[in-house]
């Protein structure tokens, strides 16, 4: 029932972006942002009828996710018009940057914030699109891996989980 509700909703919102976002390059953005939880779901749901894929399927799931985090930048950018009217915004307003968020950074008081400078922007950009990269490639391996021994009980999988969760911070 909530899996027929999710894709309910995003036929309403692909429908309001759709009628109401007249620029396109914006209205491309809002439209993965508006597929990131049919997109889960549909992969939860073919983990859980076919119990083999869960793995792979739980992996499609979270690059796509992550794809999104890189759009929600992009669209940050695009809605401006470009990077450097971005920056230029963040520092007429003095907004920094801060990397103490929750849930896992915030208890990191370590953490610096930055100025909203372009440089700073393209630098947290690639941040952002590391991770999927870094997450295609170690997802690759582990099926490989996977194929080669019929198991996951190798040493390799616990290495590749631990990449995956530090690229993901």
């Amino acid at each position: 029932a909530f899996t027929v509700i999710v894709f309910v909703l995003c036929v309403f919102h692909l429908y309001f972006v759709f009628k109401y976002i007249s620029n396109e390059r914006v209205q491309t953005d809002l439209y993965w942002i508006v597929l990131m939880c049919p997109v889960a779901t549909l992969c939860g749901l073919v983990g859980m009828f076919i119990p083999r894929s869960a793995g792979f399927m739980y992996s499609v799931a979270l690059v796509y996710f992550m794809l999104c985090l890189f759009v929600v930048v992009t669209l940050m950018k695009n809605m401006f018009g470009s990077r450097a009217a971005l920056s230029e915004y963040l520092l007429s307003k003095g907004q920094k940057i801060s990397f103490q968020v929750p849930p896992i950074c915030c208890f990191c008081h370590c953490l610096p914030t930055i100025e909203g400078k372009e440089r700073n922007l393209r630098c947290l950009e690639w941040i952002v699109f590391q991770s999927p990269i870094v997450r295609i490639v170690l997802e690759t391996t582990n099926i490989i891996v996977f194929l080669e021994l019929s198991s996951r009980t190798h040493l390799w999988f616990q290495i590749s989980n631990a990449m995956g969760l530090i690229s993901m911070i």
